[in-house]
């Protein structure tokens, strides 16, 4: 997928404490969480982000909707007026939630056999970020990603689903959720595009690559895991869940309780 993005979304940050507007800003999808004022910082990463689910053919169209979104939101804080078309509001496909949104929650007690990685909004390089720009193959891949399933293969966990949660952004909410092969089935893929190609090397994910690649350099090494039946995101519809943890604070990734003795 190609990390280029059409900067003229607008987007909208709510305070989570009253639920008031606090920002509005024009970018792309991923820049909400690509960093403001401390002030905007606060709102957009505690409160709910909702970003145009197509941008505006323009960056003078998205400057004058931006411009009547903050005088309407200005108005609102001042009189508090009841909107008159809430349904049409509701129902409009104009606007989706900037991370996956779903009423409900997800406790971390009801998992089993779950392994739990937590991803940051950014893209980190050519890993995608996992706002609505993503489709299901990106989004599977940065969450797939080697480092944060190395744990799993090397103590034979019996994990039977991926579960993807944000971090660094609240409230926490489930990005994806992937039913997986049995762990000694995962494999790495490695894709390297050193001089315009692209090669692809495979390897069960137990076995060591020994010694470098003799294709990439070490910044264009592009190492996954394949641990997961389908890159369909959603295969136990908790995506868009609100997840709790419910006092449990994993480092790195998290085991169901089932998976921590």
């Amino acid at each position: 997928m190609s990390t280029k993005q059409n900067k003229n979304h607008i987007y909208v940050g709510r305070h989570n404490k009253d639920l008031s507007v606090g920002y509005i800003g024009i970018g792309g999808m991923r820049r909400p969480y690509e960093g403001h004022n401390p002030a905007a910082n606060e709102v957009l990463r505690t409160g709910e982000v909702w970003v145009t689910s197509e941008p505006f053919s323009s960056r003078r169209d998205a400057k004058m909707a931006e411009s009547l979104l903050i005088r309407i939101a200005k108005w609102a804080t001042e009189s508090r007026p009841r909107l008159t078309n809430r349904a049409e509001v509701e129902s409009s496909k104009l606007i989706i939630p900037a991370l996956p949104y779903r009423q409900g929650v997800l406790r971390y007690d009801a998992l089993s056999r779950a392994l739990i990685v937590m991803i940051t909004p950014e893209s980190l390089g050519y890993r995608a970020s996992p706002t609505g720009e993503a489709d299901e193959i990106a989004l599977t891949r940065r969450c797939n990603r080697w480092w944060g399933l190395a744990q799993a293969v090397r103590q034979r966990k019996e994990v039977q689903l991926l579960v993807a949660i944000t971090a660094r952004v609240k409230p926490t909410r489930v990005i994806g959720a992937w039913e997986t092969h049995s762990v000694t089935e995962w494999w790495r893929e490695r894709i390297v595009d050193n001089q315009g190609r692209e090669l692809l090397t495979r390897k069960w994910a137990n076995e060591p690559w020994n010694g470098p690649d003799p294709y990439c350099t070490a910044s264009e090494k592009r190492d996954w895991v394949v641990a997961v039946k389908s890159t369909n995101s959603d295969q136990r519809g908790y995506k868009g869940l609100r997840f709790e943890w419910g006092g449990y604070s994993p480092q790195g990734i998290g085991w169901s309780k089932d998976l921590r003795t």
